[in-house]
């Protein structure tokens, strides 16, 4: 037998070759993917010049059985979507088609989407998404919210005329287990009215269980109970608002001359020692027994006249603030005090004056923003500004812009056979109540002006995004 070597290696080479080949050919071939998954949707441009819709944000949504393409966060109030270009991408895709409706709402055509697409998103029901296979199909909802509302705008009505039309103004309103309770007086005489939604009241209750000259402004909400001091050494505290139990607390070497508010789990209170008249804050769980502080309030803290609100902050820290008001010796401030465990307060008018005189002043947390309504000066009048409002937990405070905030109610009437549009005003006053209900409805309650005058409507109002859902 004869060997060739140089044929054989020829041989080889040649088998190693082929070999080769057919493996590259088996591992080359192109993949397709079945996966017809949503990714992302934006909108690159728009020819309306709306160029807000590219803040546009879209998520993957279920809507109950279907699958949903949409921005939870609407687009600015009216903006146009009717000639958008969209930029969407899927785990795999061999084509796009957009699925319109005619103006009668039914479906019109698909168009096979490229990157230059110019579409009227008013139109746009769902996208169809082909995978790369060609053969899985994969429909998706689409829908783009837009604000039909200003979010920034709030919204008012005058829900009650009168409440009552008898004597009474000394008033103060309070929420109790989601129910409002209003109390008014003539000081000899205490009526009460209940509603749960602002607009339908109770008849009036007579409050027989409450003293004379009780000072109804300084009742305070703790434990779902209310709490009033009166004469530095007896407490009233009730459930209902009617029936009031009486404590004396005269055995304390403090006399009580105000609660303050409820925070952190207590109730908090200014108290004047009887040995030397030195202000400091007493506490405590039930309203019975009480502790109180060794520190001495600041000789510029306000006893009276103040506005007050305990709130949490953006970042869901507690945080008490006391405004306006006078001090022991009667001095009207300007001053706003802060504090963040209801002991230690700080002073933001060192740093800002912007809260200005104010005495009966109302202020409430709402929508991350603290809201001021009403007050009169140092002089006794009337504040010229209504409203305010502070976005820095309250050291510094602004005007709103009566564009979006002016508490009125449009109404019309027929004059001469022509409808006329006229507004029902919320007029400037002081000592009114202001409530935040559970449904995010701002409800303002009476007051008193500088004539004197007492008020005795309510009006109820919400800030447009409060009502938006959100995720």
């Amino acid at each position: 037998m004869k060997f060739y070597p140089l044929q054989i290696f020829v041989i080889v080479l040649l088998s190693i070759i082929f070999t080769a080949c057919d493996w590259l050919d088996s591992n080359t071939t192109t993949a397709v993917s079945s996966d017809a998954n949503f990714v992302s949707l934006r909108f690159t441009a728009a020819n309306t010049g709306a160029a807000a819709v590219a803040n546009a944000v879209f998520t993957f949504e279920k809507e109950g059985a279907d699958s949903i393409i949409v921005n939870l966060d609407s687009l600015p109030v009216n903006i146009s979507i009717d000639s958008v270009i969209p930029s969407i991408s899927f785990r795999s895709s061999h084509a796009v088609y957009a699925v319109r409706k005619d103006e009668t709402g039914n479906i019109k055509d698909s168009v096979l989407l490229t990157r230059n697409d110019t579409l009227n998103f008013n139109n746009v029901v769902r996208f169809t998404n082909l995978a790369s296979d060609g053969k899985t199909l994969k429909m998706y909802k689409v829908k783009v919210n837009v604000h039909t509302l200003d979010p920034e705008l709030y919204q008012w009505y005058r829900v009650k005329d009168q409440l009552y039309t008898h004597s009474g103004s000394l008033q103060k309103a309070f929420m109790l287990n989601n129910t409002i309770y209003f109390f008014n007086s003539t000081g000899l005489t205490t009526s009460l009215y209940t509603s749960v939604n602002g607009i339908d009241w109770s008849s009036r209750t007579f409050v027989n269980d409450l003293p004379d000259n009780a000072l109804l402004r300084n009742i305070v909400v703790f434990n779902n109970k209310l709490f009033l001091i009166h004469n530095d050494s007896l407490i009233y505290s009730s459930t209902n608002g009617i029936d009031w139990t009486k404590t004396s607390l005269s055995s304390y070497n403090f006399n009580f001359k105000n609660l303050l508010y409820d925070f952190k789990g207590k109730l908090w209170a200014l108290v004047q020692n009887k040995s030397n008249a030195e202000y400091k804050f007493a506490t405590t769980e039930d309203g019975i027994v009480w502790t109180k502080y060794e520190d001495i309030v600041n000789a510029n803290f306000p006893v009276g006249g103040y506005a007050v609100v305990s709130f949490q902050t953006r970042t869901k820290q507690p945080k008490v603030l006391i405004a306006g008001g006078y001090n022991k010796d009667g001095a009207n401030l300007n001053k706003v005090w802060s504090s963040l465990d209801g002991l230690y307060f700080v002073d933001f008018s060192k740093e800002n004056t912007t809260y200005g005189y104010r005495n009966g002043a109302s202020i409430v947390y709402y929508e991350n923003k603290l809201l001021l309504f009403g007050g009169e000066d140092q002089l006794g009048r009337l504040q010229p500004l209504l409203f305010m409002q502070s976005a820095d937990e309250g050291l510094s405070w602004k005007s709103i812009d009566i564009t979006t905030m002016t508490v009125r109610e449009k109404y019309t009437f027929i004059r001469n056979d022509s409808t006329l549009t006229a507004y029902k005003k919320y007029e400037r006053r002081f000592n009114q109540s202001v409530l935040v209900d559970k449904d995010k409805n701002i409800i303002l309650i009476g007051g008193r002006d500088s004539l004197p005058q007492t008020f005795t409507d309510v009006w109820k109002g919400r800030l447009n995004k409060s009502m938006f859902l959100r995720k």
